[in-house]
């Protein structure tokens, strides 16, 4: 091509290039910075090659542009959060951060609440932390502290940590609850027993139980928890019967283990009752106080030969008894030891309608299948004994088997009242709220996040989650006017 020829093209192409340019960079910037159609866009916010952080924002309405240092990330942009919960995550290098920094200026806000979460992976849960309640911010300052938890008292007895010290005393021993309304996480409290620990004897618990039941036990000052059972397939319904074992202290998963099914294929021999198959859970070293056992399994498995070394064991609120030779099991005598001042039960074969003695005194059952209520005495360690069992228990409280064996738990019910308006919430006795952020006013909210090496996960990333319950049900959009997440050393 000669070089005349080569001027002829480029002085008919050149108009068409110089209008091309101009049109390919406005829609970069329109698809770089709108949301083409109105639909959500996600962005990478990435540091070149050796990055030590890097953060994604998910589900917004637009991008947003982020400054991102050694440390921090920073979304100076507004943008608009249309969906309840939205994730975005973070990859420190380095083992010596000591806190987790978050800076927000919220604009609209039309939720009752606003969370920032940070997955466990130790112990696999979100951990949460309130930025804004309207409720709190109604209720002005707290009335005391508790721990680490601010409280608020909806009920003239409770005025003080004094006042809620002699109230937990109280229930303790006595039927009730307090009724608690949570924001972020649950309220525990743990009973004392200064002279519970393990001992060298094994006490074997009478009762059967048919399908998933919760445990729970007091661990003492010597640290050792030692509990077991043994599972037994009935074999009556198709399908395999896995039980999943859970071990958590207040809230926490501290061990998951399983049990398979026991290789009989269900209903096809004629319900052959499956092998037996031990399980124990035995741990030393633990923080002393309440543990809790959940064992999760079909009503096509059976929790036989439960038994312990911890003097304080009891079973959470609702069980299935299944003591006799229907389950392939002897026919035994069972008492039951609870607080509870009313008690459902409910008779599954009219062979097994027997009498119960209830605190001494006789009690026949008059229906099947229907839960039938007893009432029995109030703030009383009741005792009803039941002869060949095969029935459904529910109550408020917990059950021991012994009378030496009982103890509450918690005496708390726990309420979540993250979307509750104010006249709800002060329906409950008190308000406790952990991890509360500062609010600098004008909208801004900071918060710090104790650095914890459970929050990283295999990928080496921080996951959390800025959660707006109830955001998404109609048309309303959270406004958010600057974000920042900082790694402090």
């Amino acid at each position: 091509m000669t070089k005349e020829k080569l001027l002829k093209i480029l002085q008919v192409a050149l108009p068409y290039v110089l209008i091309a340019i101009p049109i390919i960079l406005g829609s970069i910037i329109l698809f770089r910075f709108v949301a083409p159609f109105g639909l959500a866009v996600s962005y990478d916010f990435n540091i070149a090659n050796n990055a030590e952080l890097f953060g994604r924002i998910r589900d917004v309405e637009r991008d947003a542009y982020a400054e991102v240092t050694d440390s921090s990330l920073t979304i100076k942009d507004r943008f608009s959060v249309t969906k309840e919960k939205v994730e975005f995550s973070i990859v420190p290098v380095g083992q010596d951060f000591k806190e987790i920094k978050v800076r927000m200026k919220l604009g609209n806000t039309p939720t009752q609440t606003t969370l920032m979460q940070v997955l466990d992976f130790e112990y696999n849960r979100q951990e949460s932390f309130l930025l804004r309640n309207n409720v709190i911010k109604e209720l002005g300052a707290p009335k005391f502290a508790y721990d680490d938890f601010d409280v608020w008292s909806f009920t003239s007895a409770i005025q003080t940590k004094e006042d809620l010290d002699n109230k937990i005393n109280e229930l303790s021993v006595t039927s009730g609850a307090l009724s608690v309304c949570t924001l972020d996480n649950d309220f525990y409290h743990d009973p004392v027993f200064e002279s519970v620990t393990a001992v060298n004897d094994t006490q074997l618990y009478a009762p059967v139980f048919r399908g998933s039941h919760v445990f729970s036990v007091y661990v003492g000052r010597d640290r050792k928890l030692y509990f077991g059972f043994t599972k037994r397939d009935l074999n009556w319904y198709s399908g395999t019967d896995e039980m999943i074992i859970i071990l958590r202290r207040q809230g926490k998963v501290i061990r998951q283990e399983q049990i398979n099914d026991d290789g009989i294929y269900d209903g096809t021999q004629g319900r052959v009752t499956g092998v037996d198959q031990p399980y124990l859970l035995e741990l030393n070293n633990l923080e002393a106080g309440v543990y809790e056992i959940a064992i999760e399994t079909s009503e096509d498995s059976l929790i036989t030969k439960v038994h312990s070394k911890n003097p304080k064991v009891v079973v959470n609120r609702d069980m299935f008894l299944a003591n006799n030779g229907i389950y392939g099991t002897f026919p035994k005598d069972v008492s039951i030891f609870t607080y509870s001042p009313r008690v459902f039960f409910s008779f599954y074969h009219d062979t097994f309608l027997n009498n119960m003695t209830v605190n001494g005194q006789n009690f026949v059952p008059a229906q099947l299948q229907n839960f039938e209520s007893l009432e029995l005495q109030l703030n009383t360690l009741n005792r009803v004994d039941i002869p060949s069992a095969d029935l459904r228990v529910a109550s408020k409280d917990y059950y021991a088997f012994t009378r030496e064996s009982y103890f509450k738990p918690t005496i708390f019910d726990n309420v979540n009242c993250v979307s509750f308006p104010k006249d709800v919430a002060e329906k409950q006795d008190i308000l406790v709220v952990k991890n509360m952020a500062e609010d600098k006013g004008n909208g801004f909210y900071e918060m710090t996040i104790p650095y914890k090496k459970g929050y990283v996960g295999a990928e080496g990333r921080i996951y959390f989650t800025f959660y707006n319950p109830g955001l998404g049900i109609d048309e309303s959009r959270v406004e958010i006017e600057y974000f920042q997440v900082e790694l402090i050393r």
